[in-house]
């Protein structure tokens, strides 16, 4: 959050405030567009609390809005499927508190919080469509996925995608109507495109600039992964650290790898897996066993499959994300199996045998770890198992931690402690379930166990911090008594050049420009084609004086707590007449002439097509600078003797455009200059120039999102029987409800 969330929140949002809907961030990554990036999610419509509030207060209000929202959709989707009250109520809080999904507020993933709300509302209209072949439940699945697109975080919106395509397949194979049904589900992905046009046309456009228009390594694609032995983490969270009380030594990310949902939901899952009604449960085992499967990612060889034949697996990484969807459906069952034991507890005593059994053989297993780290030296098997993890280099925690004995038997000992938690809740789980029988508050008791677990689980793994705590104070006040129009190198925080007004050459963002990532790969000493690794794994080890070229002046670093400068001389000013120019269109060739020690960037301007002028070399050098300028355009003002290159020392994009401020001006053209930098070919003469970002995708995009709109509003208004409330499952369980109802 601090890195990425907090200050695209506090540029964007306070652009916004004053007026200007910013497509061109300047303060990062030598500029870059905003808007067009997604997670900058400025058309999501919950994100407009942060021009009303303080952006502390609004992202509060946002976290525990949507973990909200998601508790309601999901609280709603378990009761459509005829689930008891307090049954959907615990599938819901099960969602709300689990792993997968609260785990994000520690690792500061505002986007994926939000975007995750909407998820059950999808499949709720999906179930509902199938159910009622009402075209109004499309309406609703329309606004589910719009609303994830917009939250501004694609990868969950293309899973959401994979996993609904999954789910309505097997739906499909069911139905009497399949070309109706397919056609309302692709209405409800259509719609959902169209009024996020405003959104999507501007992130494709910016996209194809990006490290994210080449295929990422197959390395970075199955990062992230599941590990296989993580599964231990539906029963014990902690089994390998929580990150706040033990430090987390397992693979990976906790926040990517922690599948709980309470001891007790699991156990209420599995009854419901098997005991619950057929058509409540419909395809949620399945579901729940494709979508571990697809979170294990590169340790299955589903994954190659999927990486080399499907679009859009190899975009992303953290393909452990299945996780939450398989977590949606588990809760789903959880609830079921509730509802089961809340209709007709019959069964309770062979359940109660099994936990109190499965509890017992984890007691013994707390007891086996306990004892392997209690002598002076821990036990081999618990060092080989620790070497095993640290030699897979996918930790987060120095590797020299595997190896102290202090450090090993600090994990053995939460490892077991974690382990003895669950085994308790499993046998006070057995306990209770021995007791129902006449008797309805054990069950009542079993729901409350179930939503505490998770709750005492979220309680735990929440972390707070001042926002004052968030950038050192240091920085700020260096710059301002340092003025000038020059760009800095942050080590400590890429995007605190937003936050302060400055400009960087780096930053923190996955759609960072594939031309910049490529020369700053070259710069630090790599191969070219390694930029989209670059680009998720930056490392700057030395000072390129090629950087003068990009207005580097000064570098933060902090040493021994506290922040200093470094000052680099010569850098570049904004922009500058440049009269000699060479037409070089081959990139390698580009690169290795700019990283030549004889390239004099104020001498030479590297340009890709011919400019059009002819060289004077003996004219006399003119004048150029910046007379007015907002995020999105510069004003130039420019005298020239003789033709020259005006270079402007910001970042390419093909979307700057240029014209005279005069009616009867000349026709400017903007070209690619240095490989990262614009340039405008100028004759000699008195020049006016607007350079303006302006994104036909985003003009595009934006009068299709209001046509949508105002056609999504005609179809709610003329919906017939629009979202019916409905009380259980058919007349065939009339029964049931009178029973309900009276237990109720």
């Amino acid at each position: 959050f601090v890195q990425q969330g907090l200050p695209w929140r506090v540029f964007g949002f306070g652009e916004l405030r004053h007026g200007n809907l910013p497509q061109w961030n300047p303060h990062v990554f030598l500029g870059a567009p905003f808007v067009g990036a997604f997670q900058s999610a400025m058309f999501y419509p919950p994100n407009w609390i942060y021009l009303l509030l303080p952006v502390g207060l609004a992202t509060n209000w946002l976290i525990a809005g949507h973990l909200f929202l998601g508790g309601l959709f999901m609280n709603n989707w378990a009761a459509r499927r005829g689930l008891h009250p307090l049954a959907s109520l615990v599938a819901a809080a099960l969602l709300m508190f689990c792993g997968p999904q609260f785990l994000r507020v520690y690792a500061g993933h505002l986007p994926v919080l939000c975007a995750m709300a909407w998820i059950p509302l999808g499949f709720l209209a999906i179930d509902e469509f199938f159910k009622t072949n009402r075209w109004s439940w499309c309406l609703v699945g329309v606004a589910s996925l719009t609303m994830q697109i917009l939250a501004g975080h694609p990868q969950y919106c293309f899973y959401t995608l994979v996993t609904a395509s999954i789910y309505s397949g097997l739906c499909l194979v069911r139905s009497d109507r399949k070309g109706f049904m397919a056609a309302g589900l692709a209405s409800m992905l259509l719609g959902a495109v169209a009024l996020s046009a405003v959104q999507i046309l501007p992130a494709m456009d910016t996209t194809s600039e990006s490290v994210r228009s080449v295929k990422l390594p197959e390395a970075i694609a199955g990062s992230f992964s599941l590990p296989p032995e993580n599964l231990v983490t539906l029963l014990a969270p902690g089994f390998f650290g929580d990150g706040s009380h033990a430090p987390y030594w397992g693979r990976w990310n906790q926040w990517e790898t922690t599948l709980f949902v309470g001891v007790t939901g699991l156990a209420l899952a599995i009854y419901g897996a098997v005991y619950g009604e057929r058509s409540t449960r419909r395809f949620c085992l399945p579901m729940v066993v494709i979508l571990v499967l697809l979170s294990l990612g590169k340790y299955t060889p589903l994954f190659q499959v999927l990486y080399g034949l499907v679009p859009g697996f190899d975009k992303f990484r953290s393909i452990s994300r299945f996780s939450f969807f398989a977590a949606i459906f588990l809760c789903m069952l959880a609830g079921i199996g509730l509802d089961r034991l809340l209709l007709d507890p019959k069964r309770q005593s062979r359940a109660a045998a099994i936990a109190s059994g499965v509890g017992l053989l984890l007691g013994v297993a707390a007891a086996v770890v306990h004892f392997a780290v209690a002598g002076e030296a821990p036990a081999d098997w618990w060092q080989k198992l620790l070497a095993g993890i640290q030699a897979t280099l996918e930790i987060s925690i120095s590797p020299q931690s595997y190896a102290d004995p202090e450090m090993m038997r600090r994990f053995g000992e939460f490892a077991a402690f974690s382990l003895a938690i669950a085994a308790a809740t499993l046998i006070a789980m057995a306990a209770l379930l021995a007791l129902v029988g006449a008797r309805r508050w054990p069950l009542y008791a079993i729901a409350a166990l179930a939503v505490a677990e998770p709750f005492c689980f979220a309680r735990l793994s929440r972390d707070t911090f001042s926002l004052s705590q968030a950038y050192p104070a240091d920085v700020a006040a260096f710059l301002k008594e340092h003025p000038g129009d020059y760009r800095i190198f942050d080590a400590m925080n890429h995007n605190e050049a937003m936050i302060v007004g400055a400009y960087d050459i780096w930053g923190y963002d996955s759609l960072v420009s594939l031309r910049l990532a490529e020369l700053m790969a070259v710069s630090q000493g790599q191969q070219v084609t390694d930029a989209v690794f670059y680009a998720h794994y930056p490392r700057f080890t030395a000072y390129h004086p090629l950087y003068r070229m990009l207005r580097l002046r000064y570098l933060f670093q902090r040493v021994n707590g506290a922040v200093q400068s470094l000052e680099f001389p010569g850098a570049l000013p904004r922009v500058q007449l440049v009269q000699n120019h060479r037409v070089i269109k081959d990139r390698d060739a580009i690169l290795d002439t700019l990283l030549n020690p004889g390239f004099d960037p104020t001498q030479t301007v590297i340009v890709e097509d011919s400019p059009g002028i002819k060289r004077e070399p003996t004219a006399p050098a003119g004048t150029a600078s910046v007379i007015d300028g907002s995020t999105d355009y510069l004003v130039i003002e420019a005298h020239l003797p003789a033709p020259a290159i005006l270079l402007i020392t910001d970042g390419w994009s093909k979307n700057w455009r240029a014209e005279s401020t005069k009616a009867d001006g000349p026709e400017y053209r903007v070209m690619p200059a240095n490989y990262v930098l614009r340039a405008i070919p100028l004759a000699a003469g008195d020049h006016t120039i607007r350079l303006e970002y302006r994104s036909l995708a985003f003009t595009v995009g934006k009068w299709i999102s209001l046509a949508a709109l105002l056609a999504y509003g005609l179809a709610i208004a003329t919906a017939q029987g629009f979202v019916r409330p409905r009380l259980g499952r058919g007349e065939s369980s009339k029964a049931q409800r009178l029973a309900r109802n009276a237990a109720t």
